[in-house]
């Protein structure tokens, strides 16, 4: 009974020591730590594939419709960071460090949330035919990505990833072939531009080992650009199915 008494006034003195906010900043990192030991941190290379639709006006504003899905490759790599690193706060006074340490909730809603820079390469390829006679779209685009988005832990491992993106990208090779007719695609206003692509995407991780894990990735895209009267108009509509590694923290 003595030593109970002993080891409950040892506790009694050694929490009045402590102060509460202390304590309070300590359990709050804890419980941020606690649901994952993954990093969303690390870099991301990705191989997959683009089912492209042109959407060709002509220059009076109708549409081309002899045109059909094409294929081609694409391939990215990016960097993917979460918005807030609880780590960088641990004994830190500063301004930035007490004002999220005080508002929970916002905290633990934007450490799960993640923005991606990168580099892309797209091809958005197109085949068809003009009263018979084929016609086909081989091109090659490069580009700048980024992205954010929430993140969740689904169940055994995996985390499922929803982002909304922006790209911009310019073409750096380019063919039509119609018939036996070969026309450079580099010449052409409405192939040369920059063009801008906005979409989503949902990513699904597994971690697979510390510091690296496999993802597959779905992503819908559409590049905008208004139509002028008197000129011919071309956008693209893709969806891609990619997966990769990821190496990180």
């Amino acid at each position: 009974m003595k030593n109970h008494l002993k080891k409950r006034a040892f506790f009694q003195r050694l929490c009045s020591t402590i102060p509460p906010k202390f304590v309070c900043q300590s359990l709050f990192l804890l419980f941020l730590y606690s649901p994952t030991a993954f990093s969303q941190d690390g870099w991301k290379l990705g191989l997959g594939n683009s089912v492209t639709r042109y959407k060709f006006f002509d220059s009076k504003g109708a549409p081309i419709t002899f045109l059909k899905q094409g294929s081609g490759n694409s391939i990215f790599i990016s960097k993917e960071s979460a918005v807030i690193d609880t780590s960088s706060f641990i004994g830190q006074t500063t301004e930035r460090a007490v004002y999220f340490l005080n508002h929970e909730l916002l905290t633990k809603l934007l450490t799960h949330v993640t923005y991606e820079l990168g580099l892309n390469f797209n091809q958005y390829n197109s085949v068809g035919d003009i009263q018979k006679i084929p016609v086909n779209y081989q091109t090659n685009y490069l580009g700048i990505l980024a992205g954010a988005g929430p993140y969740s832990h689904v169940l055994n491992g995996f985390y499922l990833s929803i982002k909304a993106n922006i790209s911009l990208q310019k073409i750096v090779q380019g063919t039509q072939q119609l018939n036996n007719q070969f026309v450079d695609l580099m010449d052409e206003p409405e192939f040369n531009r920059v063009m801008i692509f906005l979409g989503y995407s949902a990513t699904l991780t597994k971690n697979l080992a510390n510091g690296l894990s496999l993802f597959v990735q779905a992503q819908q895209s559409q590049s905008y650009h208004k139509w002028v009267e008197g000129q011919e108009n071309l956008n693209f509509s893709a969806v891609n199915f990619s997966f990769g590694l990821k190496i990180g923290k």
